[in-house]
């Protein structure tokens, strides 16, 4: 799940929280403990509160969204290049060819 605004963040862990915790851990994430670190596969206990209270203080600020929102664009851009590039590379391969 991919929350992309602070007022809908806020919603969420305000009136949602109980519904994304204590939920059954996949016994690969049980083999070396990443379930009590995570906010959505982790056993509801005050360690998660505080996890979910650090996120929506902190992380899911509208300050924190802002500053972040070029990530995605940057990736996207490299993830096209990239394939420009490899497009770019076998038309000219196919090319060398004839």
């Amino acid at each position: 799940m991919v929350i992309q605004s602070a007022k809908a963040a806020a919603e969420l862990f305000k009136n949602h929280d109980t519904t994304f915790c204590d939920r059954t851990s996949l016994h690969v994430s049980t083999s070396h403990n990443f379930e009590e670190a995570s906010l959505a596969v982790g056993k509801f206990s005050p360690y998660w509160r505080m996890l979910r209270r650090l996120c929506s203080v902190e992380l899911m600020t509208s300050k924190r969204i802002n500053e972040t929102a070029p990530i995605p664009r940057k990736c996207i851009d490299q993830m096209l290049r990239s394939i420009e590039d490899d497009v770019a590379a076998a038309k000219l391969g196919e090319n060398q060819e004839s």
